[in-house]
């Protein structure tokens, strides 16, 4: 059964190849990933950094995520996260979400510029870059269609198979923690190549997707300070539904009613965020946002 047609060299004759499936990683360079979201992210390991407790120190065994030290910016939320590496030197990235048709030519160029422009802001000491770290990650909100695989006999992984955490972008993870459950997948697929794909996406995605395309829509002007106090109403509430819920959210695990119970306390301290919500999102994505949400709670049950 032929599934591929393949070119080795320009000129050579096209060589077919056969097999029972025919898997496809090439993940957002696949062309039935979905991906309309992408986090354009550039820095790197730095050294020099000065170390402490205080607000622009950096503690070498802590890291923070989604820090921001200004408003909406030229259009966007930038972000600043840290990780701590080996002695004497921090991880540091320097992001933005946005929608995928809008990041053009020159974006990481013109975010470097703005890393060690602004570094200072984030971090005191005189840094130092040991080695850079950039490129463009690829999310899907989960508003939008599923990744769908051209046939019965082909299967998609990774993000490919857009596996991705919608808020965190990152595959790597996903991928590490369902490897099992893919590979299973993958056995049965070679045994019964018709059979249906098995695997399910974490259930917390159907939620945080909306975040994520939020974060990517932020609203500047007069009201370019929301996004900002949106972000501290959400980890305030974090931080009181405490630790456990907290890292559950980070690693993908909150279940649906845990999830559904932080948006609730977000809105209850945070009213405006209805507004916000409604202005930035089309009502076909709430809707889907929402009969997702629901799908989830009803199969916690």
């Amino acid at each position: 059964m032929g599934l591929a047609v393949a070119e080795a060299r320009p000129g050579a004759a096209p060589r077919a190849l056969s097999a029972r499936i025919l898997v496809d990683a090439r993940g957002a360079a696949s062309p039935y990933a979905t991906a309309d979201l992408v986090c354009p992210t550039v820095g790197g390991v730095l050294a020099g950094l000065e170390e402490g407790d205080g607000e622009r120190q950096i503690r070498p065994d802590v890291g923070e995520i989604l820090a921001t030290t200004e408003d909406v910016e030229e259009g966007r939320q930038h972000l600043w996260e840290a990780f701590p590496g080996r002695r004497g030197e921090t991880t540091v990235y320097l992001f933005y979400y946005a929608r995928s048709g809008d990041v053009g030519p020159g974006a990481l160029l013109s975010l470097y510029a703005r890393f060690f422009r602004l570094l200072s802001r984030y971090k005191e000491g005189d840094a130092r870059l040991v080695r850079p770290t950039f490129g463009f990650i690829p999310g899907w909100s989960r508003l939008s269609a599923a990744p769908r695989a051209p046939g019965r006999r082909v299967r998609l992984v990774g993000d490919a198979a857009a596996r991705h955490s919608p808020l965190t972008f990152c595959g790597f993870g996903a991928s590490v923690r369902e490897l099992a459950a893919t590979a299973a997948d993958l056995a049965r697929a070679v045994e019964d190549p018709g059979a249906p794909s098995t695997a399910h996406d974490a259930p917390v995605h159907s939620g945080t997707g909306a975040l994520a395309a939020l974060m990517a829509r932020p609203a500047g002007g007069a009201r370019a300070g929301e996004m900002n106090a949106l972000l501290n109403t959400a980890f305030a509430v974090l931080h009181a539904m405490g630790n456990d819920a907290y890292a559950a959210l980070l690693r993908d695990e909150m279940q649906p009613a845990d999830f559904v119970r932080f948006l609730r306390e977000t809105a209850a301290r945070r009213p405006e965020v209805y507004r916000e919500v409604v202005s930035a999102l089309p009502l076909r994505a709430i809707g889907r946002w929402g009969a997702g949400l629901a799908r989830e709670l009803y199969r916690a049950r």
